[in-house]
């Protein structure tokens, strides 16, 4: 039963070919690789079962109660889940964790039922090393480009307006969190591993078209703190972000409070209490005065929505977090870094600016 080995999973990646991930579930919500899907061969708990014995009884008697666990009808619906996978992504390859017993049998499952697919040698454990290694190379070898400006600049609309042109990797899209306090999305956010699998896999993908135009360019990535929501950069890729050049994107405040207003603020009851939470999380570093000067401006906003309907009382709490916490906690880290600034303008002369580098 054929295998293929890292050399040939990156082309593959470069592809966006689909993966079968047949570990539990628990090991998928740790960690997954980009374009996959999970359709266990065993769910958590006949995983459980077969490793504690395999610890107590050895690998031969752990296969055996596999083979008792994934059987009938089990046996015959993870087939089909499989087979209708391996027919919608006919070039799809297969995985567990180390490349071994689950996926020796599930590929043996799906041979004896008339399909072939090829698993990934070693699993999930070699190609999450392999793009760990790959991102610290990338981070070794390679210049980047930083959009920065003070919060509420627009810099992600930005940066994917630029992404239609120029080479760019949305970091909070990945993280799926816009990176403050008040940034949680929609969706949860992912595990670590798969946050990092993810940036990995984007850069690849770039750097592949890169290497095929005579002159390449730094990928372009949004200026963030090195946590994003619970998620965290890799320090070596996170270090050379914070070294390279910076291009500054200078925005009025009025704009900058229309910008938060338009991304946080929704008609729904909810966000008053979830930013009421924000401000109390963030409280020590704001201070007691101005924490409940900015709670009482939340409240009132409140209050506003839910008898009125109206919105437009937030734009006040939002310009005094703005000047009081983001604006001098942008200032101060900027001062420190004092990166080389290569170009500094406005929203509309940033995308100029670009479109002349590309």
């Amino acid at each position: 039963m054929k295998t293929i080995d890292l050399a040939e999973l990156k082309t593959k990646f470069l592809q966006d070919c689909k993966i079968l991930d047949v570990r539990a579930p628990l090991e998928f919500a740790q960690g997954a690789l980009p374009n996959s899907v999970n359709l266990p061969i065993l769910d958590d708990a006949e995983r459980a079962l077969v490793g504690t014995c395999y610890k107590n009884s050895g690998q031969e008697k752990a296969i055996e109660l596999g083979h008792r666990l994934v059987s009938g009808e089990n046996k015959q619906q993870k087939i089909k889940a499989w087979k209708n996978f391996i027919q919608e992504n006919p070039h799809a390859v297969m995985t567990c964790f180390r490349g071994g017993l689950r996926s020796k049998i599930s590929q043996q499952f799906l041979a004896e039922a008339g399909i072939e697919i090829p698993r990934i040698q070693h699993g999930y454990k070699d190609v999450r090393q392999f793009f760990t290694d790959e991102l610290n190379s990338y981070a070794d070898s390679c210049q980047l480009r930083l959009l920065t400006g003070n919060t509420g600049s627009g810099k992600t609309k930005i940066l994917r307006e630029a992404a239609r042109f120029y080479p760019a990797v949305d970091l909070e899209n990945l993280a799926q969190h816009r990176g403050s306090a008040f940034g949680a999305m929609k969706n949860p956010q992912p595990a670590q591993a798969t946050f990092e699998n993810q940036l990995c896999y984007e850069i690849i993908k770039l750097q592949n078209v890169l290497e095929q135009r005579p002159i390449q360019k730094p990928i372009l990535f949004e200026d963030e703190s090195r946590l994003i929501g619970r998620l965290y950069l890799p320090e070596k890729f996170f270090d050379k972000l914070r070294a390279s050049t910076v291009i500054k994107m200078k925005v009025p405040l009025e704009a900058r409070i229309e910008n938060i207003f338009e991304d946080y603020i929704c008609p729904e009851a909810a966000i008053f209490q979830k930013y009421i939470d924000a401000i109390n999380r963030i409280a020590k570093k704001l201070g007691g005065v101005r924490s409940q000067e900015l709670l009482a401006d939340l409240k009132y906003s409140q209050t506003q929505f839910s008898e009125l309907g109206l919105l437009e009382s937030n734009r006040v709490w939002i310009e005094k977090l703005l000047v009081w916490y983001y604006d001098p906690m942008y200032t101060y880290s900027l001062t420190n870094r004092n990166p080389n600034v290569e170009f500094e303008g406005s929203d509309r002369e940033t995308i100029d600016y670009l479109k002349k580098q590309s």
